[in-house]
C-alpha cells in the first residue's frame, strides 16, 4: 500500500502557489504490483494490502473520535496522515485508489462501500471486467492513456476501456499523465 496527497495544478504561473488550484483533492492509495516496495518487501500480497488500507481507515476513526472527543488541552498528538485519512471519512475529500487488476478494483469498491467513502479509481485497466461493480458503485474513473503497455498489471488492457466505462454510464476522465517508455 503506497498512500499520499493528490493536489490539482495548472500548467502556468511563476510561484508554485500561482498554479495550485486545489491544494488537497484526494488521498492517494495504491493496491497491486506498483505498490510493492523495492526488493519485493511489504507490503507484499493483494489482500495484505487490502489489510492495511483497512487499517489506517479504521486507526483513523479513532483517531478522529478521540480527537472529537477529548477537550482541547487534552487532544492526542497531531497526527497529519490521520488527519488525510479522517476527512476521507468524513467525505470532505475522496480516497483515490490506483487500481488495475480486476481483483484489487472489487477491493478497492468494498472498502469503499464498507466506508462509506467517495473514492475514484485510477488506472483500472481491468475496469472492463467489472464494469457492473464500478457502476453499481457509483465511482467515476482515470483511466491512462491507451499507450501504456500490455505488461505485468496491465497484460490484460484494452483499447476499449474507457468507451466501455462510458457507455455503461461511468464518469470517466483520461489520464495525460506521464509514460516511462516515451522519449
Amino acid at each position: 500500500l503506497v498512500s499520499g496527497q493528490t493536489m490539482i495544478a495548472k500548467t502556468s504561473g511563476e510561484e508554485v502557489d500561482d498554479a495550485v488550484i486545489v491544494p488537497v483533492a484526494m488521498i492517494a492509495a495504491t493496491l497491486g504490483d506498483s505498490a510493492v516496495m523495492d526488493g519485493g518487501r511489504a507490503p507484499g500480497t493483494n489482500a495484505k494490502m487490502v489489510a492495511m488500507l483497512r487499517g489506517e481507515l479504521l486507526k483513523a476513526q479513532e483517531y478522529d473520535r478521540k480527537w472529537q472527543a477529548s477537550k482541547e488541552d487534552q487532544r492526542p498528538a497531531r497526527d497529519l496522515r490521520m488527519e488525510a485519512y479522517a476527512r476521507v471519512l468524513k467525505r470532505e475529500i475522496p480516497l483515490l485508489v490506483t487500481a488495475q487488476r480486476a481483483q484489487n478494483i472489487v477491493s478497492a469498491l468494498r472498502i469503499a462501500k464498507e466506508f462509506n467513502i467517495k473514492m475514484v479509481l485510477d488506472g483500472a485497466v481491468e475496469g472492463y471486467l467489472v464494469v457492473e461493480q464500478i457502476k453499481a458503485a457509483g465511482v467515476p474513473v482515470i483511466v491512462h492513456p491507451t499507450m501504456y503497455r500490455a505488461a505485468g498489471e496491465s497484460e490484460n488492457l484494452s483499447m476499449e476501456t474507457a468507451a466501455t466505462l462510458r457507455h455503461a454510464g461511468i464518469t470517466v476522465a483520461i489520464q495525460s499523465g506521464f509514460e516511462a517508455y516515451v522519449p
